[in-house]
């Protein structure tokens, strides 16, 4: 039986095109966010650890935490996994057919193996865990294009993690990895602000609202790792342009006159992707 006791965190795709030093930078920050989304929503873990593109958080409560990194933005996708220890690759292959039991037992179905071990492959592991999937299910089929289920394993020292089905997550950059943007909120209403403000957040930008008073968007605080977006008034716009590394501000603007107003009130030309005219 399947028994999730881990999640397997899945890094945006993008992050691997990176420099090393980019990719440091930016996984350390996504790992940053994760820890943020976690605390900020009470999510028990005991650690988290990083392997070969993923990371690992251990937590009594894994449906909670993959529920709560949805909306992590750098995350491609998340996995209900259980971790077991193993002292043979026997022990994985008699694990394998256990966790799945519920979820394969007929039609196509392919073995996606990924070893950290010194005592066996990639290759070897995927083959002996077809073998015993085939073993308990005689009536499945391999298929290693398109198949319709899946069976994910990944090895390191002693320990095996096992996982089947993917939930897709924000995806996009880490947040933060790109500076701060400014959010001109002033005469605009949610639903556009809404809309502009998870663009610039999928692209790894901080999000600071610009306005008379400060508004809350709490559709855009849940993928701000749960918390509160900082706020500027217009007469300190420029000051934050200037020293608190805002690197540009963006308006919901449709118009050309919404668009000038919101640059004077600013003292900078604003960016209107929105706009029509």
């Amino acid at each position: 039986m399947f028994e999730p006791n881990c999640v397997v965190v899945l890094l945006a795709p993008e992050l691997t095109l990176k420099s090393a030093a980019v990719r440091a930078f930016m996984q350390a920050r996504l790992k940053k966010n994760i820890l943020l989304c976690l605390t900020n929503k009470a999510v028990p873990f005991s650690k988290m650890i990083f392997m070969g593109g993923r990371y690992l958080v251990y937590s009594p409560k894994p449906k909670e935490v993959v529920e709560v990194l949805e909306k992590c933005f750098g995350v491609h996708a998340l996995y209900l996994a259980q971790e077991i220890a193993f002292s043979t690759l026997k022990d994985i292959q008699r694990t394998a057919a256990e966790v799945s039991m519920d979820s394969i037992k007929e039609g196509t179905f392919a073995i996606r193996g990924k070893s950290f071990s010194k005592e066996f492959s990639s290759k070897k592991l995927e083959e002996e865990l077809g073998g015993a999937l085939l073993d308990a299910h005689p009536t499945l089929k391999v298929k290693l294009k398109n198949p319709e289920h899946e069976l994910y394993c990944l090895t390191h020292k002693d320990k095996a993690i096992f996982y089947f089905k993917e939930v897709p997550a924000a995806r996009g950059m880490p947040l933060g990895s790109q500076g701060r943007a400014g959010l001109i909120v002033e005469g605009y209403e949610n639903k556009d602000l809404v809309k502009l403000g998870l663009l610039l957040m999928k692209t790894g930008c901080c999000l600071i609202t610009v306005g008379t008073e400060e508004r809350e968007i709490k559709e855009l605080e849940e993928w701000n790792s749960f918390q509160r977006i900082k706020f500027a008034p217009f007469e300190r716009a420029k000051e934050y342009y200037s020293h608190e590394g805002v690197r540009a501000f963006f308006s919901p603007a449709r118009t050309i006159k919404e668009a000038n107003r919101d640059s004077e009130l600013v003292g900078v030309k604003v960016f209107a992707p929105f706009l029509i005219d």
